[in-house]
């Protein structure tokens, strides 16, 4: 069910506090001409950086409004489905807590300033650590994350009837 787990758990007796964040998830293209290595799958594994003290001194100085900018923790993926390298910030998102009143539905200025900041941190991230991409992504995409508060994942049976399973709060690692 995914973030609707919020929604629909409480209609069958089950109350687990769970947040909705509505992540920016961009994807970016190599520049023309550059010499690079290949972006699929079968060429680039998975990536999660580890960042120096420059980047996070950049990161600073871009005025990010976000309470831990410098804190954020970035991950990428290579070209599986959908063109170019997918790069995202974890767990930086406007928060809700029904999703058919998530912010890009109810308060669109909110979700585009919080899209606006990630894409500035992404810029950085990639300068540093892929120059040889666009700076600017092919196209962003919302991405919703159900976390639980300790964000680890929720796993269990409906105490009441043991045939119903329920797993949520993946906190952005469950698909």
């Amino acid at each position: 069910a995914g973030t609707w787990a919020m929604t629909m758990l409480p209609k069958i007796g089950i109350h687990i506090p769970l947040i909705g964040t509505e992540e920016c998830v961009a994807y970016f293209h190599p520049k023309k001409g550059a010499h690079i290595p290949g972006h699929t799958y079968r060429d680039m594994p998975i990536f999660i950086p580890h960042f120096d003290h420059e980047i996070v001194t950049e990161l600073m100085q871009k005025d990010l409004s976000h309470d831990s900018a410098a804190n954020w923790g970035y991950y990428g993926l290579p070209e599986v489905e959908l063109p170019g390298v997918k790069i995202a910030a974890h767990h930086t998102g406007v928060s809700f807590t029904d999703p058919d009143k998530r912010p890009s539905i109810v308060n669109p200025h909110a979700s585009q300033n919080r899209r606006d900041e990630i894409l500035n941190s992404l810029e950085v991230l990639i300068s540093h650590l892929f120059p040889h991409l666009e700076r600017k992504p092919l196209f962003t995409q919302h991405c919703l994350y159900t976390s639980s508060a300790d964000h680890g994942f929720v796993i269990d049976l409906h105490p009441k009837d043991s045939r119903i399973a329920i797993a949520c709060g993946l906190s952005g690692h469950g698909f």
